[in-house]
């Protein structure tokens, strides 16, 4: 695994149950499991918008929840043809409660962004 920074902000503050955030993760040789955005807690699930990869080098990216089981992937990047792969959910995709969003990648360096909110469970 590479140096990994993780940045969660959230952005529009709180509204009913749910918090808004953007999440970066940066990894300068993928060669494992990272984590893209961390477990929001007992109670809480991940609801995820949108993921934009962004990858210097070919190779391919599997989308995970929880670590190990795939989500979405495997995803080609082809960094010939501008390295980048966006997903966008008109319907945010709602990760179990208490659980990371994490990536596998075969190669290089890579950042992911991830948009969606943090969803308290009743």
């Amino acid at each position: 695994m590479g140096v990994t920074t993780n940045t969660v902000a959230l952005l529009n503050g709180q509204t009913d149950n749910k918090s808004h955030w953007c999440a970066s993760v940066y990894t300068a040789n993928a060669s494992g499991t990272e984590v893209a955005v961390p477990d929001p807690g007992d109670g809480y699930a991940l609801c995820i918008e949108r993921i934009d990869i962004m990858q210097q080098t070919d190779g391919t990216v599997e989308i995970e929840a929880p670590a190990g089981t795939v989500l979405f992937g495997s995803i080609p990047i082809n960094a010939d043809g501008g390295g980048q792969v966006t997903l966008e959910f008109e319907r945010p995709i709602e990760i179990p409660a208490s659980t990371a969003l994490s990536f596998t990648a075969t190669s290089g360096n890579i950042a992911i962004v991830t948009q969606g909110f943090t969803r308290k469970i009743t």
